[in-house]
């Protein structure tokens, strides 16, 4: 669970309608080269795909991860006090599985996305009016 590169909430939302926005509106386009690709790839498949690629290989988004400072101080305090404040995300992984440390201890250090709350209890039911 590494840090993603957008962790606001309202950067993540922007991309999200700007890509929602590009599939639809290439998919109405006039153009020769987006008719062809749209006779083979349907826009609602984008829909989903393009956001789960800004997910998983990108790395630009994600609805959980954590906040690799508290984790770092956490582990300065306790297992590796010669952890270096540079220190990213692999040389913690690696600590905590040479020292297996559970989940429960990691959990304070986990920070989630509201996007899908807002959205779910927000955006949804203003759209069905």
């Amino acid at each position: 669970m590494t840090q993603p590169f957008f962790t606001n909430d309202a950067i993540v939302l922007g991309l999200l309608i700007i890509v929602l926005a590009l599939v639809f509106v290439t998919s109405h386009s006039k153009a020769s080269g987006w008719k062809k690709f749209y006779r083979y790839v349907p826009p609602l498949l984008l829909c989903y795909f393009l956001p789960a690629l800004m997910a998983w290989p990108l790395g630009l988004i994600s609805p959980q991860w954590y906040d690799l400072d508290k984790l770092r101080d956490f582990l300065q305090a306790g297992v590796a006090p010669t952890l270096s404040d540079q220190a990213g995300w692999k040389a913690m992984k690696q600590l905590i599985l040479d020292n297996n440390i559970g989940q429960e201890a990691l959990k304070p250090f986990i920070v989630k996305s509201q996007l899908y709350f807002v959205a779910s209890r927000y955006l949804l039911p203003a759209s069905l009016v």
